[in-house]
């Protein structure tokens, strides 16, 4: 299946493909500028411009002992997806070890040989540690049950 309906297809049963005449065909655009606006912050107790920060961005790992669900991770960053940039970790789900990764709302899960100890990983803007920490240690409490 073409992935681009608007390019042409070679097909080739050698492996001596002829780079020079594959390049040729492509048509040349002209490069862009792309302009930036870089934006000056205030610190709350000082005058004038400062550097950029990134200091609204925190993480947190959370430890996790025992097995958990899918649908119990999947709840969980979903209380903080309004903040969550990336949540990624490995996760005992019963059957076996799972690297979960979790990017701009989608998870996904992809089994895994690693034998360490199980933890989640949250990156974040604004996150309130305390909050999640609290919020987690429920979650893990719920799954003991």
């Amino acid at each position: 299946m073409k992935q681009n309906p608007t390019s042409k297809a070679l097909f080739s049963t050698f492996s001596n493909i002829q780079l020079d005449y594959l390049f040729s065909r492509l048509k040349k655009t002209p490069q862009t500028t792309l302009k930036v606006r870089m934006n000056k912050h205030k610190l709350d107790n000082q005058q004038g411009p400062t550097k950029l920060s990134y200091s609204k961005i925190k993480s947190i790992t959370l430890p996790l002992a025992s097995p958990i669900s899918k649908a119990e991770i999947e709840a969980f960053l979903k209380k903080w997806r309004n903040v969550l940039i990336r949540a990624k970790g490995y996760v005992d789900l019963g059957d076996g070890t799972y690297l979960m990764q979790n990017v701009m709302k989608r998870v996904s899960w992809e089994r895994s040989t690693y034998n360490g100890d199980h933890y989640l990983v949250l990156i974040g803007m604004n996150l309130n540690i305390d909050e999640i920490k609290q919020e987690w240690e429920n979650v893990v409490q719920e799954v003991k049950m």
